[in-house]
This record gives C-alpha cells, sequence and structure tokens, in this order.
C-alpha cells in the first residue's frame, strides 16, 4: 500500500490462494440448527486489536475501512470464568484504570496494591527493564503477589507475546504495557474485537486499494527464487519486499535471515445453536488449556465462538482439547449466570487450527534483523515481518510498522 500510494506498480506475490497470511479468512461448512449446512466465514487464528495499534488503525482509515463497523471497540477488560472482574472506567488516564482497580472483583487488596506498584515502578523506570530479564523475572523482583502473576500480568503476557512467561522478554512486556496500559490516552488501551472476518477488513481493503493503483496480485504463486538484479523466479524488477515468515524469508535469501525459535498457536472454532451465549463475549479461561473466549452472532443467529490456546504446545490431543474447552465453556456459562450442558444438540460443529509456528518466540536477548540487513548485497531487497528489529513482539502493528520502514527504505534506495 505504501509503495502504491508512491507511484510505484506493486506485484504481490501470495503462495496461498487467499491474501492475509495470519490475517486471512477461510470457509467453513457446518451444520445449521434445521440440520442442513451453512457456510461460515473464518480467521485462521483470533485477532484481537488494542487502541495503541496507531499505525494499524491508521492503515485501515487510509484504505477507506470504518472502525465502527468492522470492529467492537471497549475499554480495557479483564473479566474470568472464575469472578474476576476488571474493568476500565470511562475517565481519563489513569484514572480509567485506577477506577477499575478499585472496582475489581476477584482481587484483594494486596493483589490491587501489587498491580499498581508494577505500575508505578515501570512509569518511574520509563518503562525499561534490566537486559536478559524475563517477565518472569519482573513480576517476581516487582514483588508481585501469585495471584496477581497468575491472573492477570501471565494471561496478558501469552496474549501479547505468545511465550510463557518464564521464557518472554521483559523488554518487550513492558513495551506493550507502555503503549497501553501505561499511556497518557485512555482509548490507548481499548481492546478492539473484529466484527467480521479479519479477513474481510485489512487484506480486502489492502488488496482493492493496490488494484486501484494498478497492481497486480498473483495468488497461489509460492516464489522459489530471488536473485540479484533482482529478479522474483527470474523476472526482474526494480525493487523487491520479502513480507514472509522468518523461515520462508530464511529459504529464499540464506543465513542472513536468522533462525528464530518459534511458538505455536492453535484455534479452537465452535458454533453453537441459538441463544445459548451473549452476542459479543470476551473472556479470560484461567485453567486451561483454552485462555480467551471470543464469540460473536452469525446471521441466523447461531453463535460463533472462538477459543485461543497461545505457546500452544503444551496443547493435549485433538478430542481431549474440544471436549476439555468445551468443559470450561460450560464454566463461563454458570459464571454468567445460564448454566448449561454444551451437548451435541447444542454444538453445531468444531474446527481446530494449529499453526505450528505462528509467531517467533519472544525472548530476551534475540537477535532480530532489520529490514535493510540484505543492502550492502542487494541494495533494492528488504525484508519486512514482525519478527525484523523491534521493541514490539509479534503483532499485526509491529507488521505494519516494519512494511511501512522497508517501503519508505526501498523508495529512497530507489
Amino acid at each position: 500500500v505504501e509503495l502504491a500510494a508512491r507511484g510505484a506498480q506493486v506485484t504481490v506475490f501470495e503462495a496461498a490462494p487467499e491474501i492475509g497470511g495470519r490475517a486471512r479468512s477461510l470457509n467453513w461448512s457446518v451444520k445449521s440448527p434445521d440440520g442442513g449446512v451453512q457456510e461460515v466465514q473464518i480467521d485462521n487464528g483470533q485477532h484481537l486489536l488494542v487502541g495503541a495499534y496507531r499505525e494499524t488503525l491508521a492503515l485501515l482509515e487510509r484504505l477507506g475501512g470504518v472502525e465502527l463497523q468492522l470492529f467492537k471497540r471497549m475499554p480495557f477488560t479483564l473479566n474470568s470464568d472464575r469472578g474476576l472482574r476488571f474493568n476500565a472506567s470511562g475517565a481519563s488516564a489513569p484514572w480509567h484504570l485506577m477506577q477499575g482497580l478499585f472496582r475489581a472483583q476477584g482481587l484483594s487488596w494486596a493483589d490491587r496494591i501489587s498491580v499498581a506498584r508494577l505500575g508505578v515502578t515501570m512509569k518511574l523506570r520509563g518503562w525499561k527493564t534490566a537486559p536478559g530479564l524475563t517477565v518472569a523475572q519482573l513480576l517476581s523482583d516487582a514483588q508481585q503477589t501469585e495471584a496477581v502473576q497468575r491472573r492477570v500480568w501471565n494471561p496478558l503476557c501469552l496474549a501479547a507475546l505468545n511465550t510463557p512467561p518464564t521464557k518472554a522478554c521483559a523488554a518487550s512486556f513492558a513495551a506493550v504495557l507502555r503503549d497501553t496500559l501505561g499511556s497518557d490516552e485512555a482509548r490507548a488501551s481499548d481492546m478492539l474485537v473484529p466484527a467480521l472476518p479479519l479477513g474481510e477488513t485489512l487484506p480486502k481493503l489492502a488488496a482493492q486499494f493496490l488494484l486501484r493503483h494498478h497492481g497486480i496480485i498473483r495468488r497461489s504463486h509460492l516464489v522459489r527464487s530471488i536473485q540479484s538484479g533482482p529478479t522474483v523466479d527470474l523476472e526482474p524488477f526494480d525493487g523487491v519486499v520479502v513480507a514472509l515468515a522468518a523461515h520462508s524469508a530464511r529459504r529464499l535469501l540464506g543465513a542472513q535471515v536468522p533462525e528464530l525459535p518459534t511458538e505455536s498457536i492453535q484455534t479452537l472454532w465452535l458454533l453453537f445453536a441459538p441463544g445459548i451465549f451473549e452476542p459479543h463475549c470476551l473472556t479470560l479461561m484461567e485453567d486451561g488449556p483454552g485462555e480467551w473466549l471470543f464469540t460473536r452472532t452469525e446471521a441466523n443467529g447461531t453463535t460463533l465462538a472462538s477459543v485461543v490456546i497461545s505457546a500452544a504446545a503444551r496443547a493435549t490431543d485433538r478430542a481431549g482439547l474440544i471436549q476439555s474447552c468445551l468443559s470450561q465453556l460450560e464454566q463461563v456459562l454458570a459464571q454468567q449466570g445460564r448454566p448449561t450442558r454444551l451437548d451435541e444438540a447444542r454444538v453445531l460443529g468444531a474446527k481446530l487450527i494449529h499453526e505450528a509456528a505462528a509467531t517467533f518466540s519472544c525472548r530476551p536477548g534475540l537477535k532480530r534483523p532489520d529490514v535493510d540487513v540484505l543492502t550492502q548485497e542487494w541494495p533494492s531487497v528488504m525484508i519486512a515481518g514482525d519478527w525484523t528489529a523491534s521493541e514490539y513482539p509479534a503483532t499485526l502493528e509491529s507488521a505494519v510498522r516494519s512494511g511501512l520502514k522497508a517501503a519508505r527504505q526501498l523508495a529512497q534506495a530507489l
């Protein structure tokens, strides 16, 4: 989008039939309430944006997307199936969080003081951490109570970094906290849940933008070689941006792209008969294996639910995982005062999507290359991706920032 807006004619090589990468959508044929079949569009993973994703939201606006139509925005919320209730108020920062913390349920006063202490300590330190520190070590050094670590910080660490706290980089976690909960703008900590499949938002709008700017999209084209020139599969171009997962970029570009450790994500999609779940539910599930529940209502009244299992290498077998997650959802319904047995009559379908290398493992001291790491050898070849050099973990925002940086440096090089 950035290069096309600058007047370049852009050709996108997409290995898959659908555009979007980790933000793509796919069709799911599943039983309907009347016993027939309905088509449901799901994402290859559940996504959550936050108000601090300024470049992502700016891109959405640039492409003509209307946030109110595409996302449901809500103040920071941390409500669980075990009685935790933490909801930011409508006040300005930081009072929106302080009021939410004061009114929180499921946390003792020692827990609340513990949460506040971490925020104050990190702000006084400029949101900087000691080199090599893990999130678990940061929380221990900040004297966070066991309950706060288990019920608040650990789930937020897994959600933001997709890396267990004992391995996760404290500096990246601090950067996320700084720009969300630590921001001077209350809206920065807002949560934005897609109201539509994400593939219908950013990828679709970006494709339309490219085509309006005389771009070309070649789907189902797996690039096999990039050579000096530069050429892509022997076809000459003025410049190239390799916007791939790290392991795929390494296949094309060699050892200048480091071999980064990865973490997996599993997303369990479930379709339920009408009237069982609330239309828009965002719930933390404390006991695992599922961690977060998202729901939205389809046009025929059925409820589409997704259960997210981050750093999913620890998950169990498929049948056992589905049954465990259904038990967790029964706990959610009981907590909401609507106890329901989720039997075959109410569960219309289940689909498990497992991405074995969904993100890089965001660990301390990880050497992530900058977008121009190849320019000594190939001055007009850039890399892009959420795994390139950044203080952020693997998020949509870091991917967008990386793409913008690669485009601007490539434009300058040309």
